[in-house]
């Protein structure tokens, strides 16, 4: 069918006007925007401006470390309710003092609380209140948030993964290496350069598909990331430090979408050893989309 299409004028007697923009012989009709509820009407003006919602801003925010399962597992022998400031659990004894835990099955623990007190008993107390209630028989288990390990022979994985049924959208990553030399430009942290690297990665599971974000095998890649990376010298007889700052939204405009339903996470593969560095984790924090 052709563009356009020709409109008779009317000719009755109580006909009305209608504002129109006469283009090459076109009329393009003009609107007047307006907004509200069925039923009633608001005209957009300087005294009533269209609402508009920031799709960046949201109102429950990501606070996590990238990750894995030590293999030690248990389940909660009670209830927990919010503000527990300890968990009842079928078997803590693999669960020592200083363990860092994830607790529930769809819905998890924000930050992980950490054991203080109980270590190896069935009574575990933790560093902080719950911030969610739990079911007797949900998961209880010993996560590591340390990245320092040995994954030169298998490569070693450490992920963000979201809730079941949220969608998080990650927009920074704060990067902390603790070594007992001080570092530079041509080394991992204080180490040689890596042979392989650490692998920066997405895994959207819903279409199957790897995406990889940054592969850093030298400080000097991770300044090329994100540029805001430092060295700190050490206090006494204290550790240096090279911390990062990758702020993705700020530097590129983009955020990181993790969705929940489909079991989509953040993957860092550490492809190398490691183990020369006193320490080394990832926060990654966002947002959890609420509309």
């Amino acid at each position: 069918m052709a563009d356009n299409i020709d409109v008779r004028p009317s000719t009755d007697s109580n006909k009305v006007k209608v504002a129109t923009d006469d283009i090459g012989d076109v009329h393009y009709p003009i609107y007047k925007i307006a907004y509200g509820a069925d039923g009633s009407v608001t005209p957009v003006s300087p005294a009533n401006p269209l609402p508009v919602v920031d799709p960046n801003i949201h109102n429950v925010p990501i606070n996590e470390f990238f990750h894995r399962h030590t293999g030690v597992e248990t389940t909660l022998s009670s209830a927990a309710a919010v503000n527990d400031t300890s968990i009842a659990v079928v078997d803590g004894s693999g669960i020592p003092d200083g363990t860092d835990l994830q607790i529930g099955d769809a819905i998890i623990e924000n930050t992980f609380p950490r054991v203080v007190s109980g270590g190896g008993t069935n009574t575990l107390v933790l560093d902080r209140p719950l911030d969610t209630a739990f079911l007797s028989g949900e998961a209880v288990a010993s996560v590591s948030f340390a990245l320092n390990v040995d994954g030169s022979i298998t490569a070693v994985s450490f992920k963000v993964i979201a809730d079941t049924a949220q969608v998080w959208f990650i927009e920074r990553f704060l990067i902390a290496l603790t070594h007992s030399v001080a570092a530079d430009d041509s080394k991992f942290g204080s180490i040689t350069a890596l042979a392989k690297g650490c692998l920066l990665r997405t895994y959207d599971a819903e279409n199957d598909v790897f995406k990889t974000v940054a592969n850093w095998k030298t400080n000097s890649d991770m300044k090329l990331s994100m540029y805001d990376v430092a060295y700190t010298d050490k206090a006494g007889a204290g550790n240096f430090g090279t911390n990062g700052r990758w702020s993705l939204k700020r530097g590129a405009g983009v955020a990181l979408k993790i969705d929940g339903n489909f079991d989509s996470y953040i993957e860092l593969l550490v492809q190398d050893d490691l183990t020369g560095l006193v320490a080394f984790n990832i926060n990654a924090q966002g947002s959890i989309e609420d509309r």
